[in-house]
């Protein structure tokens, strides 16, 4: 009997030895793997987040060149709106000396 509550008792502390060593590996085995997975999440995050900063500057600066293009565009209407201006103030000022030209002939018609 006393043999038998010595084996059960040497058991029961093989069982609570062996437990905690299993949890103890498992736990240390999963902190590991947090760890590298941390590890591995936060340099994806820095190389996604590189990648993401590059595109960002290549848009800006497409959208640099874009309003540097726009801008080009509208001097060259602003200057072709003036240069039509300028034609259309000579034409009418040529009218203006047709018809004094007119006005002249005619005066010398009447005179005639």
């Amino acid at each position: 009997m006393e043999i038998e509550k010595t084996f059960i008792e040497i058991n029961k502390n093989l069982d609570t030895e062996v437990n905690t060593k299993i949890v103890n590996e498992f736990s240390a085995y999963l902190f590991e793997i947090n760890s590298n997975f941390t590890i591995e999440l936060i340099r994806n995050n820095n190389e996604l987040n590189k990648k993401l900063t590059r595109e960002i500057v290549k848009i800006n600066s497409h959208d640099v060149g874009y309003a540097s293009k726009i801008q080009k565009i509208l001097l060259m209407i602003n200057n072709i709106t003036i240069r039509f201006d300028n034609i259309e103030e000579a034409y009418y000022n040529d009218f203006e000396n047709i018809l004094s030209e007119f006005t002249s002939i005619k005066t010398s018609i009447k005179t005639l």
